[in-house]
């Protein structure tokens, strides 16, 4: 797991888990949050859906409940096909999750550069403005549910300690 490193935060691994995966614990100072791996989310919440838990990539192939999900295309005036950037998996995801996420990361100081490229990516895609530089201040920041919408700027504010 690759976390840039702040003056206030720190990551520490725990011992593998029953799946041999390994969770961690991420510490911003002064909070500490239990991560746990992507793999043990997904056999918690999906166990009835998936019938090879041999490893995170047979989850997601043999998932049921993924089964059938593909991304809407519109026919281009040259009868070949392109993503539907206007469809619910951006127009939804992205506002509602990657950009609350960016913004939490934000006010944590937590350097998300792989969000950072697919946000740029998306925004660009959708017409819209959320990333301006290196902070979430583009125009399009109010119609999210980031927590810079709602004037949030510290850990303490999200958490409601304030």
């Amino acid at each position: 797991m690759t976390v840039t490193m702040q003056t206030n935060l720190r990551m520490k691994q725990n011992a593998p888990s029953a799946t041999n995966k390994s969770s961690s614990v991420l510490i911003i100072l002064p909070y500490v949050f239990q991560v746990s791996h992507i793999y043990d989310l997904l056999v918690k919440f999906y166990s009835h859906e998936i019938s090879d838990t041999s490893n995170l990539r047979s989850i997601f192939r043999t998932n049921a409940a993924y089964q059938g999900l593909k991304h809407p295309m519109r026919e281009t005036d040259d009868h070949s096909f392109v993503p539907d950037f206007s469809h619910r998996y951006l127009t939804e995801d992205v506002p509602y999750g990657l950009v609350v996420i960016r913004g939490i990361a934000e006010i944590a100081q937590v350097d998300t550069p792989t969000i950072d490229r697919v946000l740029l990516w998306a925004q660009e895609k959708m017409g819209k403005e959320y990333l301006v530089g290196s902070k979430l201040q583009g125009k399009d920041v109010t119609s999210t549910r980031a927590p810079q919408r709602y004037g949030l700027t510290t850990l303490d504010a999200i958490l409601g300690r304030v």
